[in-house]
C-alpha cells in the first residue's frame, strides 16, 4: 500500500500513494509529472485557445472551448415554475397599491356585471361649439365659421344650378359639356346679348342673342407649349390694332392707314408708286446710269453707282482693272504666262504671278521692286516626327516644326532656285516626353552648313522643351549659313 522508495513499478494496481514516477502520461492528461497537460475531458478534446475573463468552458459540438456566459433565462418565479399565479403576498413593496377596489360607492370600480351597465348613458346638459341647445337633442348652429343659414342656402344654390342662362344662378355644363352666359351692356344692367362655351374642347364659342348664330374662337390642333395673352389695360384707339410682343403682352398700336393701292407713294431708296417704281439708291448709295449698253456692270466710284463697260478681250488677252477701268492686255510672254511687266503689261505662268518682272515669274507671286504690307504671316507645318532620320522636304514653307522622337540625323532641303533669291529657314526643335534627344544636321547632296560659332550649338535637352535654329542659303550657293535662335530653360 506504500511504495516510498519505489524507483520502477511497471504494475502497481493497488498501490495508494505515487510519490514520484518517470514517463509521459497519455489520455486526459499528457506530459511528464512535473509539467502535465489535461488536453481532453472524459475524451473530448479541451482547445488550446486561453478563456477571456468570465468566460466560461462550453462544448461547441467538437470540443470544449472558451465561451461567452449566456443571458439566464427566467426559470421560475417565487420559486415557482411552469404556468404562475401571483398573489398579494408574492409581492413585497407594493401594499394595498396594487389592489383593485370593486364596489358601487366612490373609490371603487364597477365589475364587469355590475347591474347599473344595463344600457346606454345619454349625455346630458348644454351643448356647445358647434352644436346648440340642451342634450340628448342639440342642434348644428355652424360648421366652422359658417352658419347653418350659410349652409342651407350653399346646398340650395348648389341643387339649383343649370346650364341655362339664369338669373343668380350657379353655373354647370351640360351634357355635352357647354354652358350658356348672359353678357351685359357697358352698364351692366341689361342683357344684350348671350354667348355658350364649350369647356370640353379647344374652342371658344360667342353666340348671338338667340343663340343661332356663332364666332368660334379655336387654338391651334398642335402646338409646342402652353401660352398666354394679356390685354391691354384700355380700349385702345380708333383704327388702332392688336399686337404682342412676342412674350404674350399685347398692346394697340397704330396700323397702317388704307391699302397697298397703284397710287401709293414709295420713299426710300425706291421711289414712284406700286406700278412705277424706281430704284434710285442701293443701302443709300445714288443710283446713277447713263447710255447703258450689254455686258455693262454696276460699280461704285466714290460717290455713286455707275454702269461700267467691260471690254470682251481677245484669245490672246486677259481682263484687268487699272484702278478705274476694265482693260484687255496683251500676253507678253510666249502663250500662258500672266504678270505685271516692266513695262506696265500683265504676265502669268501656270500657277505663277510676275508684277514688273522682265521675264517669266518665277514664284507664285514675283515682284520686282519694294512690297509694302500692313501686315503679314507666314505658314507653317505642324510637328512632324523625327524618327531616326528627317529630311524637311522643299521650301515651300518658311517655318518647319519637328519633334525629336529619337536621337536623329536632319537633312536641309535643297534650294537652288529661283536664282538670284535667298531663302531662309526657321526651325522648332522639340523635345519630346522623354527629353535627352540628339540631333545632327546635314545639307541636302553636297551642300554644306557654316554655324555662326563654327560648331552645331547644343539644344535644351529637357522633355517637351523647344530650341529654335534659323538657317539661311542664297540659291547660287552651297552653304547654310545656320545659328541658334531661342532655347527654352
Amino acid at each position: 500500500t506504500n511504495a516510498t522508495n519505489a524507483v520502477n513499478a511497471t504494475n502497481a494496481t493497488t498501490a495508494g500513494t505515487a510519490t514520484n514516477f518517470s514517463g509521459s502520461l497519455a489520455g486526459d492528461v499528457t506530459g511528464t509529472q512535473g509539467a502535465t497537460t489535461v488536453t481532453k475531458i472524459r475524451g473530448t478534446t479541451v482547445s488550446a485557445t486561453a478563456p477571456a475573463l468570465n468566460e466560461i468552458l462550453k462544448f461547441n459540438g467538437t470540443q470544449w472551448a472558451p465561451a461567452a456566459i449566456p443571458a439566464a433565462p427566467v426559470t421560475s418565479v417565487a420559486g415557482r415554475t411552469g404556468s404562475i399565479t401571483l398573489a398579494m403576498g408574492d409581492v413585497s413593496g407594493l401594499g394595498n397599491s396594487a389592489g383593485l377596489n370593486v364596489g358601487t360607492v366612490t373609490g371603487t370600480v364597477a365589475a364587469g356585471d355590475d347591474a347599473r351597465f344595463t344600457d346606454a348613458r345619454p349625455a346630458t346638459g348644454t351643448a356647445g361649439g358647434d352644436l346648440s341647445g340642451t342634450y340628448p337633442n342639440p342642434s348644428v348652429a355652424a360648421v366652422g365659421t359658417k352658419t347653418a343659414a350659410q349652409i342651407s342656402t350653399s346646398i340650395t344654390d348648389t341643387q339649383n344650378a343649370t346650364s341655362a342662362a339664369t338669373v343668380s344662378t350657379i353655373v354647370k355644363r351640360d351634357a355635352s359639356g357647354n354652358a350658356i352666359f348672359n353678357i351685359l351692356n357697358a352698364t351692366s344692367t341689361v342683357a344684350t346679348n348671350s354667348s355658350a362655351s364649350n369647356f370640353s374642347g379647344r374652342s371658344f364659342l360667342f353666340y348671338d342673342n338667340s343663340n343661332t348664330n356663332k364666332v368660334t374662337m379655336q387654338a391651334p390642333a398642335v402646338f409646342g407649349a402652353d401660352y398666354n395673352f394679356i390685354l391691354p389695360t384700355t380700349a385702345g384707339t380708333s383704327n388702332y390694332v392688336l399686337s404682342t410682343d412676342g412674350a404674350g403682352n399685347t398692346s394697340w398700336v397704330a396700323s397702317v392707314a388704307g391699302n397697298l393701292t397703284s397710287s401709293s407713294v414709295f420713299s426710300g431708296d425706291v421711289s414712284g408708286t406700286q406700278t412705277t417704281t424706281s430704284v434710285d439708291k442701293i443701302k443709300g448709295v445714288p443710283v446713277s446710269i447713263a447710255g447703258l449698253l450689254a455686258q455693262q456692270v454696276l460699280q461704285y466710284n466714290g460717290t455713286n453707282i455707275v454702269n461700267k463697260q467691260i471690254p470682251t478681250c481677245s484669245g490672246t488677252e486677259y481682263l484687268t482693272f487699272d484702278g478705274s477701268d476694265y482693260l484687255c492686255v496683251t500676253d507678253a510672254g510666249s502663250g500662258t504666262p500672266f504678270w505685271i511687266a516692266a513695262s506696265g503689261g500683265i504676265e502669268t505662268t501656270t500657277g505663277n504671278v510676275g508684277i514688273g518682272t522682265s521675264g517669266t515669274p518665277e514664284a507664285t507671286l514675283d515682284v520686282n521692286g519694294s512690297l509694302t504690307t500692313k501686315a503679314s504671316t507666314e505658314g507653317v507645318s505642324g510637328y512632324v516626327s523625327s524618327k531616326a532620320a528627317y529630311t524637311i522636304p522643299d521650301t515651300s514653307v518658311n517655318i518647319v516644326r519637328i519633334l525629336l522622337d529619337d536621337d536623329a540625323t536632319l537633312t536641309l532641303p535643297a534650294f537652288t532656285a529661283p536664282s538670284g533669291k535667298v531663302f531662309t529657314l526657321t526651325v522648332f526643335i522639340k523635345q519630346d516626353g522623354t527629353g535627352s534627344r540628339t540631333m545632327t544636321w546635314v545639307g541636302d547632296g553636297s551642300d554644306t552648313i557654316k554655324w555662326d560659332n563654327n560648331a552645331q550649338p547644343s539644344i535644351s535637352t529637357t522633355a517637351d522643351t523647344i530650341t529654335i535654329l534659323q538657317f539661311t542659303k542664297p540659291s547660287d550657293e552651297t552653304v547654310w549659313y545656320a545659328s541658334k535662335v531661342w532655347q527654352e530653360n
